[in-house]
This record gives C-alpha cells, structure tokens and sequence, in this order.
C-alpha cells in the first residue's frame, strides 16, 4: 500500500499519481503509468476472462507498492483530491488494459480529441492558472484562475498527454498545459530565479563558514513564495532534500511542530527516490541511529520513518542491528508512557527534555544524510507567523549548526509589526555567527509580466487584451495574486465567459467598466469586498475563525460558534476559496491577506471584546477533559484582550485565570517546550498582579513562583531563576515552602559549577530541617557513621528491607531529597561527604521508611564499601580510638567487601523496581553497574548496562545521571572499544548536551575526550600535553577557577600521566603521580583500576633493582591487584599479569618476566581488552630488545603496532615506529 495520503489531498506528486477525472481514459493519459499498462497488455491479451481481473490487480499492486501511487480524482466541493480505492482503481486499470489490447496503440485521433474535449471543460473554474503567486493561493486544485504554478507544472504529465494531428487551439487549459510543460521561469522572476539559483549553488559549495540565509520580504501575493519553491526542481536534481515549514498553519507554539515538518518532508522524499541504491543508504543510515537514539517518539509523529524502518529491516533481514518499530526495546520508550511515579516519590528534574530529545534524534538523522552531495534547501514561509521568536530562533540555531549542505529561505510580508519581529529574529542569528544573511526585497510585477500571465490566461483580440492588461496592471499595481482573484470574480459574475463556438474567451466590457470591484484598490479590500457578498452567518464565522488566528481546529469552532450549522458555514467559506482543509480537523485560511481581511471586518474597538468573548466561552464549554488541550487557546484569547480583562474582571474573576496559567504552565513544559510555558508563566504574573499577590493569593503565588522557577531553570536563565527564589524566601511564611526553591537554588549554584557554594547551602538547608550533618566530615565521623548504619542494617535481611513500609512523613522526604541532591557533588567534591550521605539516607529508611531515593542510597553505599570506606575502616581500627564501634565490622583480607557492596548494588536495583520509573531505574544502574558490578563481572556486561542506564536518563529527563552512566561508559570501555567509536560517541553526546543547553554538564568527560583526540592524532602537536579541541586552555582555566575541583584536576593530570607514560616521556608522568594516587583512593569506576595500573607502571619505568622504595610501592599495588583479580579475573588479571612481568624485568629475572608478558597477552586478548593487550605487546618487545632477543622483540613489536591500529591509536602507532627506527634501528617492524 502506499504510505502517501489517500484523502483530502492538497498537493499531487509528479509522476506517481494518476489522475482518472476522465475515467478510464485518464489512465491512457499519464506517460509513466501508460509504460506499466503496455508491459502488462501481453499477459492480459492472453490471460483468459476470469483471469484478466487478477493481472489488473497485478498492475494495481505495483503501482501502490512500488511506485508509491495513488489514482486521484478531484472533489469540487471542497477543492481537494481523494484516492478513488483499490476496487475502482482496479477496473478503470482494466479497462485501460482491454482499450490497449483492443488497439495495440494508443487511442485514435477522433478518440482523443473526444477525451481532449471531456476533460477540458469550458469553464475557468475547472483549471488552475501557472503564475509567480502560486505560493500565496492553497495547494489545493482552486476554482478559476487560483494560481499553483508549481502544482500544475507536477500535475501537467497526467492529462491531455494524448496526440493530435492539428495544432491545439488557443484555450485556456490548453494553453495553461503547454504553458506548464515549456516554459521552466516565472513571470517577470527570470534574474531573481537566477540570483537564486547561484546563490543556492553557493551556498552548498564546500567553503567555510555559516550557511546563507536568504530573506524575502515584500507584499502579500507578490510571489515569494513560488520564488522559493522555484528551487525544488533543482535541488531534486541534485539528489537532495527540499523542506518546507508554513509557520502560518502550525499548530504547536514552539519549534518542534517545525522540525516534524521538515523530518517529515525528507522522510517523504526518501520514500519517492527513483534511485533504490541512494534510498537504501539513506534509510540504512536511519535505521543505524535507531540503535544509538531515542527514535520512538518520532516514530509517533512521523508515520514515514515507520515505513523507512521496515524498509530498512526488509533490506536488513539478516542483520540484527535493524530495529523494527514494533520491536523496540522498553529501553528507548519515553518514560512518559511508563508507569506513572507517585507525587512524593518524583525525581527533582524539573526539566522534561521529551521534546528536546525528539529535536536532537531529527537534528543527528539529518546531520546524517545531508551534505555537500545531497543538499537539504529549507524553506520557511510566512516567518512573521512563527509563534515566538525564542523558539524560531533555538530552531534555526540548532538546524543552521550543521553547515554543510544547507541552505535556508524564509519569506516575511512587510509590514512594521512583522519586521521589527523579523529584524530581533535574524538579528539573534547574526549575533551567534549562525547566517551570512541576504535581504531581498520581491517587488510586484512589471506591466511586461502581466500581459504576459494573462496571455497565456485568457486568449482575446491583441488590442482588448492590451487595453484589459493595461486597466488590471494599474488597478492591481502589478500583484498577480490580486489580478488572478480579479479576474476569476469577473469569470464568476459572468463578465468573463468561455465561447466554445469560437473557442475565445468574451470580455464584457461595458459590464467591466461599471464593477464596483474596479474601485478595490487593494487584495485586502478585495477580499473584504468578496466576504461581505457572502451569507451573514458565513461571515459571521469567518469572523470568529479569524480571532483564532491563522489555522484553528474544528473543536474550538464547535465550542465557541453560537451557529448550529458552523459545518456548513465552514464548507461554504471552502467553496468560496477563502478556506482550505489542513487535515481531518483543521481548517486554514487559504492565503494570509484572506485573513488579514477577514480581521480588517471587525471593528478595532470590538477587537478585544470578541477576543474575551471567545476565550471566555470556549473556557466554560470546555470539558475537564479537553481543557489541558484548549487551554493555549483559551489563554492567548484572554491575553489579546488583558485591558479590557482587568477592567471588567473583579479579583476574584482574575484567580481562575491564573490557576489555568499555573496548569497551562506545568503542562507546557513537559510536552511543546519552554517557550510557550514562560508565556503562561508571564501572563499568570501579571494577572496575579491586578488579584493580589502574596497577601491576598499567597498558596496560588506560591505555586506559580515556584512554577516559574522551574521553568526558566528549563530555558538556562539562570538570572531569573536566582529572581524568583528570592522572592520566594522573602515573601515564604514558613521554612517548608522554601524548600523546593532551595533545591533549586542547590541546582543552579552545581549548574554553574560552585560546587562548594551548592553543597554549603544544602547543608544550611538539611540543619533547619532538623537533619544536621558535617560540611567537612573526618575520618572519625565517617567511621562512625558507618559503624552506625552497619548495626542496623545487620538485623535486616535483603527481603525484609524490600518489605519496609512507604515513607510518607513530608519533612523526612524533602531530607532525603535534599540529600540525593547533594549527593552527587559531594561524590567528586567531598568523598567523605557522600559517605556520611549515603548513610543517612539508609538510616532514614531503616527508621522511617522507603522512597525512590532509597534507590540511591543503597547503591551510593554499595559503591562507598566496594571502594574506599574500608580502607578509612581499616586504618581507625589499627589505631583503636574506639574499638567498641566496629564490632560488628568483618574486614576481608584486601580491605575491600565485594560482596557486600553487591548486596547493596542488589537491593538498589530492587527498589528501583518496587518504586518504578526510568528516573529512578536509571540512577540504580548506572551506580551499580558503573561502579560496584564493574569489580565482580566482566566489563562488557557492565558498559552495557551503563549504555543502557543512559538512554533511560536521556528519556525521564534526567540529565544529570544520564551524563553520569555516559561517562562511565567510556571510563569503563576505555580498554574496549576503538577510539574512533568511543570518541564519535563523546562528540554524539556532546553535541546532544548542546543542543539541550547543556554542554557545561560534560566537563568531566572533556580531558578523556581530549586524550582519545591525542591518541588519534587530531590533538596537541605534542601528544603528552592534554590540550587542544576538546580541552582548551579556557576550559582548564575554569577548572582551576572552581571551588572543590581536585577532583576534576586530579584526572586530567592522570589522563596527561597516561599520555606521557604511552609517548615515553616518563619524567613528566612521575610529576603526575600524586593525582593518580588520589584517584585510586577515592573513586570507585574502572578509573581507579587505570590510575593504580599506570601508577605502578610508570613507578617501574625507570626503577633499578637496587631502588627498593618503588618496589616496595609496587608491591602494594599488586597485593590491591590480586585481590581485584580474585573478584573479577577477566577485569584486572590481565593488569596485574603485567604490572608483574614489569616488576620481574626490573629484578632482572629473565625467565619470569618472559612468562608473565606471555600470560598477560592471553589474558587480555581473552579478556577482549585491546589497548592493554597492544601495551602487553609492546612492554614485551621492548623488553625482548633490551635483553639482545631481537626475533622475538620484533614479533611483539609488530603485534603491538597491530593492535594499536585496530584500536585507532594513530599517533602512538607513529611515535612508536618513531622509536623503534632511532632507538632500535637494528629492528624493522612491518606495521
């Protein structure tokens, strides 16, 4: 079946529908479907009675399928085209095969001049008319002289395609067909279809800098529009992509209703490529990001990508990596499908990033199929409607940020309201260094043009037709949308008629000197004079629909029309050509000066109090049901009409509207986006303003303040979250509702990166709620507080915890979500912190019960046993200040309680399931899997998990955890992956944070992300400094800035310890040592295990035998190491082997270091761990070498330069075969 529309139908495709207005014969009609006919005409000459419906049927599928076809036919009464169906399809299909068969040609000369004359009837109303403005009028087939030059040109191929022996008369449709086949330029445009067209091919030339952006501004009906569109043609040759957004008939008010627009447009195309081996290459592209992004939403919204993706796993059946859409895993569903958290157990991510997400999967799958080599032109029409310039403007930043390939072209009508908006709009672009803008200007059309358009319109005596195009010129002032309506109401009132006898169009010219319309001397007034000539009710609703604005749904014109017969009155305004039908439920006006016009009708001073009586009415007829879905409407209504609002209303009319602001508000931000909740947000304010505020309606301003909070924290105004808090603490008349503005002031203080700042005031906050804890812990209050949660936790079994009661005391739950908020600062901040916090959320729970951020309690333990609370334990107990405290503390020989931290792991995933939600269920894997599993089950079950743990975040919204489980991923599949792949990954994710506003949030992954760049060789000329693209000198001056940033400093001088030990340059990774000793002491990630193994390397790298404090060091290192090993052998052994062969060359025993090289190789390649096996490769070589075993050095060394390369460590190949030629010269490696 085709995936295209099959009803209501505004715009045919070229080549794949078939028109069949004239029955059967239609079909004889179109060229492309004409050759599938004779292919077929054998087999059904020869095919018998009953069989010939099956080849018909044949025939049919083919070109549904395959081709994508539909067989149209027109329906004049609401201007729109419908698939006739399979069953008549079928027969005109067979009729068409018995006419060919019959004939075995095409139809005679006297047949086809019978169909020329049944299918070109003598009225106007039955043609559209090619011209510059066909952009202006509907899309659909329009009555008379509606012009759709773009339209006529595609449906031209499927009629009168029949041959005749004489010249064709000089008829309007036919003239309108020869018209649309030869001439290839607009009227009067042929330099700017040039200047465009250059310009376009500039554009998508390689060269640096921004994309060009083309603006074209002029009056409405002048043709900028066509002008754009006159590009389509072209970039289809090109094989790429031509887009279109009528911000005009949108119906969401922010940018993604844009982005569908476009995805949809590309997806269509995609579908209709005559080219299978591009098509396939495309969808396959599409379906291989389904594996890496969150694609169901837009499944939802984009009914295309469906077919693509079945495409795709039609063509990849074989492949696992194709997703089918009815088979995506649960964890890429939305967690707004999921089960449902309860209020007191909500995660504190004020942000839903839904929409965002959506917005990111279109923007990569774009990024992905556009280029230089197939350009996607974007063309944004009526952009004086888009319904915020924030949200037109965070569109185009994040469409224009991909520069290759792209061109733009917005159309604007003047006017000063509409360029002032236009001019803070590009404005906004320029001042990023987004565009290179190019302004133009489309005047109306010279005398020249006009004669020319109504020549090949009307076919009368050069000298009336001269003096009628004269007259019209000077009455239109050169607009041919306005000469085009013109001339079809003089066809309607019967001053234009056709004469079939002489085959010429009659002008009536006495009755044309005396129309009153010769007076109009504008469209507006045009349009105005045409709407008055109609029914008062039609008018009456004409009215109405243009306080709704543009486009409005059937379901408000239901509600608010006080007409019982608002159908009727709609089809009516259809018939007239003043409306058309966008889909089954919304209607738009057919051209925006018709609805300029209609809005024109009602008095200024009217204005407003229509707009109230609107708003209010549609407020009250709305159902409980339907109000979240009306309630954009309602309130843009009352906001069009505040004044006369606040004078009519009394305060205690004003509160409802400001309680639906405060729902609209909440609503808004976890669908649309941001900008419209911020809209509500503000008009709630000033509404509550003239009410009352904190005095007279303190819980409903206390509500939307809160509210506001939340929302501009979502947009990154972080000035105006700081505003609205203090307001909130001022005016608060008790701690408790302080709270939420509190957390929020902890979050925009971590937001902007004062940790130290965050984690005081969260502490401040923590002691008025009755629940002190140490801002600085020691040792000693860590040890105990441990030993404390310890005595508890041992009366409990793992069942018995799962079965503690829900907490439901209010104060307790803002403790502990005032600690899960702290909770991940202080982890890099404040380690002993986070002990004491993930303490005290067990002890809360053993006593008062459990709630979601249990989840993280348990798991943040689980981690603080597995890595470095033992070893506080450890220490205290040698030093027995009070030994009674640790009694019931039972330390393994490693100072390290695996098994113990897996049973926390354990019960942080169970009630993860008790509580649901991906919020939560993302935090619980990530902790567990990142951190504890990592150290008792092989890594790449672990990353999975990570991996897994992060889309889960990327889909509740919660960004924090989800950037959390993305870098321990790449931390914990450092080893694994080929730098290519894990580096494109980091720059996937970056580029996702930034187009959510939230790049500063991957700060701690920019120093690793830096070092892979160095490994490959696009970093620093000098490879050993970590700095460059991704980790500039800005970025460490920043870090170094920061309060509580030894963390973050500590790994870049680990991963610059890393890059000098792997580049030889051993002297400045000793000086890296200390950061790579706090490290392993205090994080909890494989990280850890990297900075202990490169430490003790880097210890060996140039020790002696005789210099026994490093092997003592090293010593240590390994005793750590095995117990490691002991856990997880397919993790560590591979690293303690080698750390062991290192140690045994230093004492120079030979025989044991051979060995161990040798192990340490099979471990890691059993292991998969390839850049340690390519390091244990190496290390054996060059100790071969040093001890005269050249041979065997050699064949280390060329597997060591191997792997290397099949890690993607490019610039480490280069210094090592560097090395081997000066330092070994006598080896030659093959690479």
């Amino acid at each position: 079946m085709t995936t295209l529309t099959l009803h209501s139908i505004c715009e045919l495709e070229p080549g794949t529908d078939v028109v069949c207005d004239g029955g059967y014969k239609s079909l004889l009609q179109s060229e492309e479907f004409m050759r599938v006919l004779q292919g077929h005409s054998d087999e059904y000459e020869r095919a018998s009675k009953y069989d010939r419906p099956i080849v018909a049927l044949k025939v049919l599928e083919y070109w549904r399928k395959q081709q994508n076809g539909r067989f149209v036919k027109y329906d004049d009464r609401r201007n729109l085209w419908d698939d006739i169906g399979d069953k008549k399809s079928r027969e005109f299909i067979s009729k068409a095969l018995m006419q060919i068969s019959r004939s075995s040609s095409l139809p005679s000369d006297g047949e086809g001049e019978e169909l020329h004359r049944e299918v070109t009837s003598s009225s106007i109303d039955e043609h559209t008319v090619s011209t510059a403005s066909s952009s202006q009028s509907t899309s659909t087939r329009s009555p008379a002289l509606t012009p759709n030059l773009t339209r006529v040109s595609e449906k031209a191929p499927n009629l009168h395609r029949i041959p005749d022996k004489g010249p064709l008369h000089r008829r309007v449709s036919a003239s309108v067909q020869e018209n649309a086949h030869k001439k290839q330029h607009l009227y009067g445009r042929s330099k700017e279809e040039e200047d465009l067209a250059d310009l376009y091919r500039n554009s998508i030339s390689p060269r640096s800098g921004p994309p060009d952006f083309l603006v074209l501004t002029g009056d409405g009906g002048v043709g900028k529009t066509t002008l754009a569109r006159s590009l389509k043609s072209r970039v289809l040759q090109d094989k790429g992509f031509f887009a279109e957004v009528k911000f005009e008939h949108l119906a969401l008010d922010d940018s993604l209703a844009a982005y569908i627009s476009i995805f949809n447009d590309v997806c269509n195309s995609i579908l209709r490529m005559q080219d299978k081996n591009l098509q396939n290459s495309y969808i396959a592209k599409i379906t291989k990001l389904m594996e890496h992004l969150d694609g169901t939403m837009a499944i939802s919204v984009v009914p295309a990508l469906v077919r693509i993706l079945e495409l795709g796993s039609c063509n990849k059946a074989s492949s696992s990596s194709s997703i089918p859409p009815n088979e995506m895993s649960s964890d890429y569903q939305d967690s707004e499908t999921g089960e449902k958290l309860k209020e007191n157990h909500k995660v504190p991510v004020i942000v839903s990033f839904s929409s965002a997400r959506l917005k990111f999967f279109f923007y990569k799958t774009l990024r992905s199929i556009v280029s230089e080599q197939c350009p996607l032109v974007i063309l944004l029409d009526d952009i004086h409607y888009a319904p915020s310039v924030a949200a037109c403007r965070d569109f185009m930043m994040e469409v224009l940020s991909h520069r290759e390939g792209l061109f733009a072209v917005a159309t604007s009508r003047s006017g000063s309201s509409t360029t002032a908006s236009l001019g803070q709009f590009v404005a906004s672009l320029q001042n990023r260094d987004m565009i290179r803008l190019h302004r133009w200007d489309v005047p109306s059309l010279e005398h020249e043009a006009i004669h020319e358009l109504m020549a090949d319109t009307l076919s009368l005596d050069a000298t009336k037709l001269r003096k009628l195009s004269s007259d019209l010129f000077a009455l239109t002032g050169g607009n041919p949308l306005f000469l085009l309506e013109l001339l079809r109401t003089f066809q309607e009132d019967d001053i234009l008629r056709y004469d079939a006898s002489s085959d010429q169009w009659k002008c009536d010219e006495h009755l044309l000197a005396h129309h009153p319309l010769r007076q109009v001397q504008s469209l507006r007034k045009l349009y105005s004079a045409k709407i008055l000539e109609l029914p008062k009710s039609v008018q009456e609703m004409l009215k109405l629909a243009s306080v709704l604005g543009p486009c409005f749904s059937e379901g408000i014109v239901a509600r608010v029309s006080k007409s019982k017969d608002y159908h009727g009155c709609l089809q009516a305004a259809i018939d007239a050509g003043l409306l058309i039908r966008n889909d089954e439920y919304t209607f738009a006006f057919r051209h925006d000066s018709i609805h300029t016009a209609t809005y024109s009708l009602i008095p200024d001073e009217e204005k407003a109090g229509v707009s109230l009586q609107l708003g209010t009415r549609l407020w009250r007829r709305a159902s409980n049901e339907d109000i979240n879905g009306y309630s954009f409407d309602i309130i843009r209504l009352l906001f069009h009409a505040k004044d006369e609002l606040f004078e009519k209303s009394s305060p205690a009319d004003l509160t409802p509207v400001v309680e639906l602001c405060l729902n609209s508000s909440r609503n808004a931000a976890t669908s649309t986006g941001f900008h419209s909740s911020i809209f509500f947000v503000e008009f709630g304010i000033e509404v509550l303003e003239k009410c009352g505020m904190w005095k007279e309606n303190y819980d409903l301003c206390l509500a939307l303040h809160n509210n506001a909070v939340d929302v501009y924290y979502g947009v990154g105004q972080l000035d105006l979250v700081d505003s609205f808090v203090d307001e909130i603490l001022a005016n608060a008349n008790c701690f408790e509702h302080t709270l939420q503005a509190r957390m929020m002031r902890v979050y925009t203080l971590g937001t902007r990166k004062k940790v130290k700042e965050a984690l005081n005031y969260g502490v401040e906050t923590l002691s008025l709620l009755d629940e002190p804890i140490p801002a600085h812990p020691t040792a000693v209050e860590v040890a105990i507080a441990v030993s404390k949660t310890m005595r508890r936790l041992s009366k409990k079994s793992d069942a018995s915890l799962l079965r503690l009661p829900t907490l439901t005391d209010e104060k307790k739950l803002a403790v502990m979500m005032t600690l899960q908020i702290l909770l991940l600062s202080a982890y890099y901040a404040r380690p002993f912190l986070a002990i004491i916090i993930s303490s005290r959320i067990i002890d809360i729970t053993l006593i008062h019960g459990a709630c979601a951020v249990s989840i993280v309690g348990f798991g943040a333990y689980g981690v603080s046993i597995t890595r470095y609370v033992w070893g506080v334990l450890v220490y205290l107990v040698s030093l027995r200040p009070h030994p009674h405290i640790f009694m019931p503390l039972s330390l393994n020989s490693g100072g390290r309680n695996f098994e113990e931290g897996l049973r926390f792991g354990r019960n942080s995933l169970a009630f993860a399931k008790r509580f649901g939600g991906g919020a939560w269920e993302c935090r619980a894997v990530g902790i567990v899997y990142g951190c504890i599993n990592v150290w008792r089950e092989p890594v790449r079950q672990c990353f999975r998990q990570s991996k897994k743990a992060y889309l889960l975040g990327l889909g509740s919204g919660d960004l924090e955890y989800a950037v959390l489980n993305a870098s321990l991923f790449v931390y914990n599949s450092l080893e694994i992956i080929p730098i290519n792949a894990l580096e494109g990954l980091i720059r996937m994710l970056y580029e996702r944070m930034v187009s959510l506003d939230q790049e500063k949030s991957l700060v701690a992954l920019k120093p690793i992300w830096q070092m892979l760049q160095n490994l490959i060789g696009r970093g620093n000329t000098n490879p050993t400094v970590l700095l460059g693209e991704c980790w500039t000198t800005e970025d460490l001056a920043n870090t170094e800035a920061l309060d509580c940033n030894f963390g973050l400093m500590n790994s870049v001088r680990m991963y610059e310890m890393i890059l000098c030990y792997h580049f030889s340059d051993i002297e400045m990774a000793e000086s890296r040592l200390k950061a790579a000793e706090i490290l392993y002491g205090n994080m909890s990630s494989l990280t850890a295990a990297y900075a202990r193994t490169y430490h003790a390397l880097v210890l060996l790298a140039n020790a002696k035998k005789s210099d026994w404090r490093r092997i003592r060091k090293v010593r240590r290192h390994l005793k750590v190491m095995r117990e490691w090993s002991k856990s997880c052998p397919e993790n560590f052994l591979g690293k303690q082997l080698l750390v062991e062969a290192e140690l045994a060359a230093v004492l120079k025993k030979t025989k044991e270091a051979h060995c161990k090289y040798y192990m340490a190789i099979i471990q890691s390649r059993d292991s998969g761990i390839l850049m340690q096996e390519a390091l244990a490769n190496e290390r054996a070589g060059k100790f071969c070498a040093s001890i005269g075993e050249k041979p065997r050095a050699k064949k280390y060394l060329n597997e060591a330069l191997r792997l290397y390369k099949t890690w993607g460590a490019t610039a480490k190949c280069e210094h090592l075969e560097a090395e081997i030629r000066l330092c070994l010269g006598c080896l030659t490696c093959n690479g």
